[in-house]
């Protein structure tokens, strides 16, 4: 009924979603970083020879999160590939928003080269609808009893966000936490659902766990962990709250870097609770040895090269397999 693969993309996210429609295949598209002169989107594209794309989500404006965008926005603008929602937390039009939230000029100008694209597929009508994302944006309907739907960002969040925009003279801060706009989003039927969660930080994870999912909420088959694993968005009472059997998977997107992601604390806790912890990037102890040592998928070094892909299918009653 729906596949999920988190692509291996260094360190950074790149995740397609594909599912089975009364017509065709739908394909929706969570972040997307280039990597090693590879981009997974784009090849996917063009191996389905997609006409269409349902959905395209750019989860907050950090680097390792669109320095692919442009590139599939190229690849649809070529191919005359319709997309019929992009959504996005980014306020892209404002320039000194735009310098602001990323590292380098080039950074900006990548954002700013995405949202050009985006406009020229406007232009052209091939994009149906788009605008900016919240907790309040209707759901989308996938297939029938499939859907996805949005959690964050929150208001509150938003508003974080636009306090930490601005230094008290009102002038334009370098470097406001662009991690406060990460989407919580999930995709799944009434009876069990997945979490997709980019990066978003432990107080909005609160809120959620505390608000719109308390209560009555379908099981949890799949997971994404925030952050890339960083012990700083790590909030294991929500997790602990969640329907879930032992041993659902929750995946992990890593690769090289010097951050500490992902945090042995933040696999440990998880794998305490029952869960059963992947990485993209497992497989070469340089990259995060200390994480490596409490991973408990022993096989995974073994049976994998570097770096592959996590992917799983999902059939209509909830239960997963690893492909």
């Amino acid at each position: 009924m729906l596949n999920v693969t988190f692509n291996y993309v260094g360190h950074g996210d790149c995740i397609l979603l594909e599912w089975k429609k009364e017509k065709g295949r739908g394909i929706g598209v969570i972040d997307c970083k280039a990597y090693g002169g590879q981009n997974p989107v784009v090849e996917r594209l063009h191996a389905l020879g997609c006409d269409a794309v349902d959905f395209i989500l750019l989860s907050h404006p950090h680097h390792d999160h669109f320095s692919g965008l442009k590139e599939v926005f190229d690849y649809c603008l070529r191919h005359e590939v319709r997309i019929k929602h992009f959504y996005y937390t980014t306020f892209g039009g404002v320039p000194a928003y735009v310098k602001s939230i990323v590292l380098t000029q080039s950074e900006g100008d990548q954002l700013a080269d995405v949202f050009r694209a985006m406009n020229e597929l406007e232009t052209r009508g091939q994009i149906d609808n788009r605008g900016l994302v919240n907790e309040n944006t209707a759901p989308i309907s996938l297939a029938p009893r499939l859907e996805a739907r949005f959690f964050a960002p929150m208001q509150r969040q938003i508003d974080n966000f636009i306090e930490s925009l601005h230094t008290e003279d009102l002038n334009t801060r370098d470097s406001p936490s662009s991690n406060l706009l990460s989407t919580f989003i999930t995709v799944g039927t009434e009876d069990w659902h997945v979490f997709l969660t980019s990066d978003i930080e432990r107080q909005a994870l609160k809120g959620i766990g505390r608000g719109p999912l308390k209560g009555d909420e379908p099981q949890l088959v799949l997971g994404q962990v925030p952050h890339h694993g960083s012990i700083h968005n790590h909030y294991l009472a929500f997790w602990r709250s969640r329907k879930y059997e032992n041993g659902t998977p929750l995946g992990i997107s890593a690769g090289p870097n010097s951050h500490g992601h992902p945090a042995p604390e933040t696999i440990k806790g998880l794998q305490e609770l029952g869960f059963s912890v992947e990485v993209t990037g497992k497989g070469t102890e340089s990259h995060f040895p200390e994480a490596e040592r409490v991973l408990d998928i022993v096989s995974v070094k073994a049976s994998r090269p570097r770096g592959k892909d996590l992917s799983y299918d999902i059939n209509g009653a909830g239960v997963v397999t690893r492909v």
